[in-house]
């Protein structure tokens, strides 16, 4: 009777365990729904935390684990949400700064593209259509150039009612992302355990290894990418600043943007000391050549390579990618979360992979072993 009774009880259980599959699954896609609009500031919040976790370790036996992480929150306040609020009231006064430049680059343009332009691949003869239709408003100024921009006076309107909404909104996100921060930093010990915890119940020794591989992975992108970017802008911005070049503020974001991406800020402040050696400023002109070649490019020379070794080096694609698809999919945070969540994407990738890669690689070397031996 006992051996008639098991089917029913595996079956019973069976029922049991996919309802309560069924509810977790339900519980989780519910709080992915509630947490969804906090996604982006909650992991910006996880990634300052870990990458800055040394001060808060450093301030919790001096002045406490909550003081610390209100200072540790403070300072992060300061260099992050600081700028831009000093930024952003000013963006429509150094756009149109911006704009003077460019009437007068346009007036030492020529009039007609350099033949070599045109004779460009795809792009030549729309790149010379369209310098033949800017050049002379640009040149002229006034009338010509209200002409040019009023038919898209509308289009230019809305582009910037969205970035300016967009910049607001991730301010707001900042701030949130800073808020949640505090509450990282004082209870961080504790949840990183539960996270280890988890790890060696998931995957054991192995899941730890990864876990570690991520955190490394997040400081390298953090420190050698995006922080050096944005200390390349703000020291950009300083130099803009003094030598009198309109749009610095502009300027600065540009320059974070190039260094993430490692275009090169260079190209911004060399146009700069450029524009200001024909404006007559040989001065500022060569003050421009010098903070950018020492202050801003050392940076990138001596700080970010060191950095990189340490975790973050990443294909160029890969970070061009992770700044768009991050813009795209999370807003102005975006900028920084997609490069860091891309990076640990390619590291966990790569860690996977390495054995049966190098089982390859062991592979193809050895014929070429085997023929060095006969020779």
């Amino acid at each position: 009777m006992a051996d008639g009774l098991r089917p029913f009880g595996s079956r019973s259980a069976l029922i049991e365990g996919a309802i309560a599959f069924v509810l977790l699954g339900a519980l989780v896609v519910a709080c992915l729904t509630i947490l969804r609009p906090f996604i982006s500031p909650i992991l910006l919040a996880g990634v300052l935390v870990h990458a800055t976790w040394f001060g808060q370790a450093w301030l919790t036996p001096r002045i406490g684990r909550t003081w610390g992480a209100a200072t540790m929150v403070l300072l992060a306040s300061v260099v992050l949400v600081v700028p831009l609020v000093l930024i952003v009231p000013g963006l429509a006064g150094n756009l149109t700064g911006a704009g003077d430049v460019a009437r007068r680059i346009g007036a030492a343009l020529p009039l007609l593209a350099p033949p070599w332009i045109a004779g460009l691949p795809l792009i030549g003869s729309a790149l010379d259509g369209l310098w033949a239709e800017v050049a002379p408003a640009l040149a002229e100024g006034g009338e010509a150039l209200r002409l040019l921009i009023e038919p898209h006076t509308a289009a230019l309107g809305r582009m910037a009612l969205a970035f300016a909404l967009a910049v607001g909104e991730g301010l707001l996100q900042l701030l949130f992302a800073l808020l949640v921060a505090f509450f990282l930093y004082r209870d961080g010990e504790a949840l990183v355990l539960r996270l280890k915890a988890i790890a060696q119940r998931v995957g054991s020794q192995r899941a730890l290894e990864l876990l570690q591989l991520t955190g490394d992975t997040v400081r390298g992108v953090v420190w050698g990418l995006i922080g050096t970017g944005i200390l390349q802008g703000i020291l950009a911005w300083i130099g803009f600043m003094i030598a009198g070049v309109p749009g610095a503020a502009v300027l600065g974001f540009m320059t974070v943007l190039l260094s993430i991406v490692q275009v090169g800020a260079p190209i911004l402040w060399a146009s700069a000391a450029a524009w200001l050696f024909a404006e007559g400023e040989t001065g500022w002109g060569l003050f421009m050549l010098v903070w950018g070649g020492i202050a801003v490019s050392s940076t990138d020379n001596i700080i970010r390579p060191w950095l990189i070794s340490r975790g973050a080096n990443l294909p160029l694609i890969l970070i061009i990618l992770g700044v768009i698809g991050g813009l795209l999919a999370f807003g102005f945070l975006g900028l920084f979360l997609g490069p860091v969540l891309l990076a640990v994407a390619w590291r966990l990738v790569e860690r996977w992979t390495e054995k049966a890669v190098r089982a390859e690689a062991e592979v193809a070397a050895q014929p070429e072993r085997d023929d060095a031996s006969l020779t």
